[in-house]
């Protein structure tokens, strides 16, 4: 497998924090799913899902830029490589030829930790442990925030596994 086309296909379909909400330079593609939930500060119930918040999580690194445009694409532009980096594609999955797409959802909650991490999609069992290994090395964010208070809010990367 060609390293650069595996990094074109994560770069593809995991464009990170480009939502409605934010007017960014990242382009998400048409067959891309990216989702997010804000969740209260006091718990994980449904009930307290708000839809939108001012500032989203920023990655380690990204804070000191001067405009949320731009910790926006520092964010996603620093959680891609991190992921890019860290993915490594199951030995058992590329020996059966597995390919498609797996989903990662968490939670960055209001002290900015990477919590409540599910894989509900994924093309192999494998690549679900790989998703899953990967997500628990997202390392620690800074909080998004709504009227000035930090809140949880849930993501949905989705990556894609393809062989060349």
């Amino acid at each position: 497998m060609n390293i650069l086309s595996f990094f074109l296909d994560i770069v593809s379909f995991c464009c990170l924090f480009a939502f409605s909400t934010l007017q960014t330079e990242i382009t998400e593609p048409a067959n891309s799913i990216v989702s997010f939930t804000i969740i209260e500060p006091h718990g994980f119930s449904q009930d307290s899902v708000v839809k939108d918040f001012d500032t989203s999580p920023v990655f380690p690194g990204c804070n000191d830029l001067d405009t949320m445009k731009e910790r926006d694409q520092c964010s996603a532009k620093e959680l891609l490589m991190f992921l890019y980096g860290e993915l490594e594609y199951p030995v058992q999955a590329r020996k059966n030829k597995v390919e498609g797409i797996g989903v990662i959802s968490y939670v960055v909650d209001v002290d900015g930790r990477i919590t409540n991490i599910e894989i509900p999609k994924a093309p192999s069992w494998d690549t679900e442990e790989e998703l899953y290994r990967i997500a628990h090395l997202i390392p620690r964010m800074t909080p998004a925030k709504k009227n000035g208070v930090s809140v949880a809010t849930r993501w949905n990367i989705p990556i894609k596994f393809r062989l060349q």
